[in-house]
């Protein structure tokens, strides 16, 4: 049997699957509306009969039943929704890389209540692989909008989803990874310190690690002179250092990878205040990933910049209780810079002993070396003369 082109693109597969999205979208416009008029209909019922303070608990009830029941009325109408489009067809459109194709996929994909997710994520999984460029428009949208939408659906799915959804999830980041799209690092770092135990979950987490070393190598995360900024930013509105860090994690990521460039001639680039805040961060009970790694890269900026000051900060770190391999990781590079810091400080001591001023008292202007007893002028006549031969 002959091979289907695939270019140029397949007209009546193209307005076969228009037509299916269409009715797609009838039919879940529809579900959604029955059930918003059920919710508002025994919610206002609730607020009729909520006269007294006795009846609000029956009225919050009857809430509640009505969000049910429009969940139980949409999930109903999602049968509505047509099930079926051809496999082979899908896979004809995702080869073709039309653009009204590809769009209609990835419009498809919005659709959760639908039954088709597992080929439509196959499609969209084929398509992804053989694109090479993530400045090609679709519908006007360029596709690394498209796949930053993705890892953030991604993040919320972390919590639930599906095996094929997972698949999806793996190929988008690779996409993201083999194209250079940068701006997708704050939400891949977010996706690769999600703790999740959903099938699959693993597998896209650790995509999103990998992805993340990737294009570390080419993002801007500033420089030196930014380092104080991003301490402040880090703390604000966060004063107690065990907050949860997950929104923060991109600016996290962002110290990490600074602090380790810092050298003992970027001393005074950190005030008393930024270093008090590093110490308080390294003894807080935080045990996740990117917390971990924050700290080892503080014990590493600390100790190149010979700070013997953060000794005890140090010394609380290399002797502290390590739950994780992280934390394991975080101590053995405390207990190293806290020898090479104790080196330094004893160093340091024993210079300011050589060069320390003599405590003796000084000595009055009156109490200097004398002679013994006075003496007369002495005459220039009775000096000794050399004897002159005559």
């Amino acid at each position: 049997m002959p091979e289907q082109p695939t270019k140029p693109p397949l007209e009546d597969d193209i307005r076969t699957l228009d037509e299916y999205v269409l009715a797609v979208e009838q039919a879940a416009a529809k579900s959604a509306g029955t059930g918003l008029t059920v919710f508002f209909f025994a919610a206002g019922l609730a607020g009729l009969i909520a006269h007294a303070f006795w009846e609000i608990l029956l009225g919050m009830t009857i809430m509640l039943s009505a969000i049910g029941g429009a969940i139980v009325v949409q999930r109903r109408k999602a049968a509505d929704i047509p099930l079926h489009f051809p496999e082979a067809a899908l896979a004809r459109l995702a080869a073709s890389h039309d653009e009204q194709a590809i769009a209609a996929l990835f419009r498809l994909h919005e659709f959760s209540l639908l039954k088709m997710q597992e080929p439509i994520a196959k499609a969209l999984i084929a398509y992804l692989q053989k694109t090479t460029t993530p400045e090609v428009k679709i519908e006007e949208i360029l596709l690394q909008d498209r796949l930053l939408a993705l890892t953030t659906e991604c993040m919320s799915s972390m919590y639930g989803g599906s095996q094929s959804h997972a698949g999806l999830m793996v190929t988008v980041i690779e996409t993201i990874a083999r194209l250079d799209v940068t701006a997708a690092l704050p939400n891949l770092i977010r996706i690769a310190s999600v703790t999740t135990t959903v099938a699959g979950g693993q597998s896209v987490r650790e995509a999103a690690s990998e992805a993340v070393v990737l294009l570390s190598a080419h993002a801007d995360f500033g420089t030196k002179a930014d380092i104080p900024a991003k301490i402040k930013e880090f703390y604000k509105d966060n004063y107690d250092v065990n907050f949860s860090p997950d929104t923060d994690s991109w600016l996290m990521y962002s110290l990490t990878q600074l602090l380790p460039t810092l050298t003992k001639a970027d001393t005074e680039l950190l005030d008393k205040k930024h270093r008090e805040l590093l110490y308080a961060l390294c003894k807080s009970n935080q045990y996740k990933r990117n917390y971990s790694e924050l700290k080892q890269a503080i014990v590493l900026a600390l100790g190149n910049m010979e700070d013997t000051d953060a000794l005890p900060t140090i010394f609380h770190l290399a002797h502290s209780d390590a739950p994780t391999d992280h934390e394991q990781d975080t101590r053995t590079m405390a207990k190293k810079q806290l020898a090479i810091l104790t080196k330094i400080k004893e160093k340091q001591k024993v210079g300011s002993m050589l060069l320390r001023a003599s405590d003796a008292p000084a000595t009055a202007q009156d109490e200097l070396l004398r002679p013994a007893h006075a003496t007369q002028e002495t005459q220039p006549e009775t000096l000794l003369r050399p004897h002159l031969g005559e």
